[in-house]
């Protein structure tokens, strides 16, 4: 019989891992509908969210489940604007890789290419953009190297593939796009 710590740490892990799969759900849903819509169903789990991450990250928890569920979750971050507590979020999930086994690499490019969109500090987003896009580089190599005429390969060679023109996009024209972006929504963007 499970004691009552065993039980609160099996129903934490439980709520982790239904709020991983069900911002991964949102996460698809998030480019197909009205951002309105979207923010009814999903914006309300904020507070799950976040005490989803916060068992995930601490010592009992499971880093990978807390790696997975705040990269499916930057959309939500993104769209309630709450940039401030994603990069820390975001921040420690990135921290967290060097304790977990394996991950998706698209989770780690997902989170430095999120980084990038939210700080308002031009070396950091440079330097999180230059990341996700040597890591999709690399992942891109990896998977053409291994498995170049496997079909098992092509989500995360498109992953890659995709990260790599988003960075280019992004790092092309970071600094005249991305700081007059957030001096538009009130930020004000330093060098350093």
């Amino acid at each position: 019989m499970l004691d009552a710590r065993d039980e609160r740490g099996l129903i934490a892990r439980r709520h982790a891992e239904y709020y991983r799969s069900l911002f991964k759900r949102a996460e698809d849903e998030s480019a197909a509908r009205p951002t309105n819509e979207w923010l009814a169903d999903y914006g309300r789990e904020i507070d799950n969210l976040r005490a989803a991450l916060d068992w995930a990250f601490s010592p009992s928890g499971d880093g990978s489940i807390g790696v997975q569920l705040t990269a499916a979750a930057v959309p939500l971050w993104l769209r309630l604007s709450l940039l401030e507590e994603f990069r820390s979020r975001a921040k420690r999930a990135l921290g967290a890789l060097e304790t977990v086994e394996a991950w998706d690499p698209r989770d780690e490019m997902k989170l430095h290419v999120a980084l990038g969109d939210s700080t308002p500090v031009a070396s950091e987003m440079g330097a999180a953009f230059a990341k996700a896009l040597d890591l999709a580089r690399r992942a891109l190599a990896t998977q053409i190297t291994n498995c170049a005429p496997s079909r098992a390969c092509t989500p995360i060679m498109q992953g890659a593939v995709d990260t790599v023109r988003v960075c280019h996009l992004r790092k092309s024209s970071m600094i005249s796009q991305c700081v007059g972006r957030t001096r538009a929504i009130g930020y004000s963007v330093s060098a350093s």
